[in-house]
């Protein structure tokens, strides 16, 4: 007697071959992005605040729910009290 084929490797397959695109970029255009990303650099000054742990608190939960920093906010504070 002949032995069965039996088991998966009968049943399975690979999936076709499809073609993949390639695309064209612009390495001169790409350099020029990444230099004018990286190139605009502004002096920063580091603070530091001591404050009411139930302020911090209310502080968290209000740039939480506003989808935002804590240094946005406070930076937004900032410049919205000396544009006055």
């Amino acid at each position: 007697m002949a032995k069965e084929s039996v088991g998966l490797k009968g049943t399975l397959g690979l999936a076709p071959k499809i073609a993949v695109k390639s695309s064209t970029i612009d390495i001169d255009k790409t350099e020029k992005d990444v230099k004018n990303i990286h190139s605009t650099k502004i002096e920063l000054t580091r603070i530091s605040v001591d404050m009411p742990k139930a302020l911090f608190k209310k502080m968290k939960i209000k740039v939480a729910e506003d989808e935002m920093t804590v240094r946005d906010y406070v930076l937004k504070l900032i410049e919205e009290d000396l544009n006055k």
